[in-house]
Order: C-alpha cells, then sequence, then structure tokens
C-alpha cells in the first residue's frame, strides 16, 4: 500500500518490515450507549530508505507515520532483546 502524508510518500512494498505487534484500537461507542468498543489488530512497524517509521493498520488499510522515539518504543514494549541498534542507538 502507498500513501502521501504531509508530502511525504510511504510504500509497504518499498520500505522496510521491521516488526509486527498487536495493538489496541477503538472502535467508537456501542450503539447509542457511552461504552466504547476496543478490537486487537495486528500491526506492522515499517523503515522507509530515508530512515523513516511508519506503522500499517492491514485491516483498516491505513498507514501513519511515526517519530523515531515512537517507533523505538514500539521496538521496546514488543521485542527489546531483538531491536540492537535501532532502539538503543542514537
Amino acid at each position: 500500500m502507498r500513501a502521501l502524508i504531509d508530502g511525504r510518500a510511504y510504500d509497504t512494498e518499498a520500505a522496510e518490515e521491521i516488526l509486527r505487534f498487536p495493538k489496541q484500537v477503538n472502535l467508537g461507542p456501542l450503539f447509542c450507549g457511552d461504552g466504547q468498543v476496543w478490537t486487537c489488530r495486528e500491526f506492522i512497524l515499517y523503515r522507509t530508505a530515508r530512515g523513516e517509521f511508519f506503522e500499517f493498520d492491514a485491516e483498516a488499510e491505513t498507514i501513519a507515520p511515526l517519530t523515531r522515539r515512537e517507533a523505538r518504543a514500539i521496538m521496546r514494549e514488543t521485542d527489546p532483546d531483538s531491536c540492537g541498534p535501532l532502539c538503543w542507538g542514537a
């Protein structure tokens, strides 16, 4: 999937897949009540050739850019032993 966000191109085919991770997603209110509906989906963290990160929700087919700090937090929480310098480097 390809998306243009704030003048920058993000492409799941061209970017490097870093890892897959579960994420809670709020689907909104339940019918007319005050309760919220949450579900867990699998997201994929990618890194572009320019070194920028984004997450991809395959079910909703959405791409969201991430800061380096946000990407590191996901890697540290998901698999801290295997993420190496991406997590702990400068």
